[in-house]
């Protein structure tokens, strides 16, 4: 018979629990990458608030410019000028709003990332150094 998920899922969990008793050091990384994931997904959550508030702005931008261009019949051309150019305006400001924004999310993402391997890395070599001095420390205390 195949294997069912379960048996997949179990197995999978039983090799990434060999990962963990294999290498303590691969623990402290995890964790780091973890929150570093979670920083992330708040990074981004942010982005988005900020994102969806610009597009109800941009609804009723367009619903006041509608409104103006339209308050004398429509048959105001220089109303419908500048009712357009305000609204391509506002939009062109939120367009370069959310780009800038993007650019900062993927900036700071990135960073969240890159400190935390950093900082893995560093307490992995701390880790490493002082069971280095224990193990010499240990060859040399012997009494002969």
């Amino acid at each position: 018979m195949g294997k069912t998920a379960t048996d997949t899922i179990t197995e999978f969990a039983k090799q990434t629990q060999g990962v963990f008793f294999a290498n303590p050091m691969a623990a402290p990384h995890i964790e780091k990458i973890l929150q570093a994931q979670e920083n992330a997904l708040q990074e981004a959550q942010a982005f988005t608030e900020n994102w969806f508030a610009r597009r109800h702005t941009a609804t009723k931008s367009a619903l006041e410019a509608a409104q103006g261009i339209t308050k004398n019949g429509g048959s105001d051309p220089t109303e419908f000028a500048k009712g357009m150019t305000d609204w391509q305006r506002h939009s062109m400001e939120r367009i370069a709003e959310d780009f800038q924004e993007w650019i900062d999310l993927c900036t700071r993402c990135a960073g969240h990332f890159v400190s935390a391997e950093v900082e893995a890395e560093n307490e992995g070599l701390q880790e490493t150094l002082k069971r280095t001095k224990a193990v010499v420390k240990s060859k040399h205390a012997t009494p002969v």
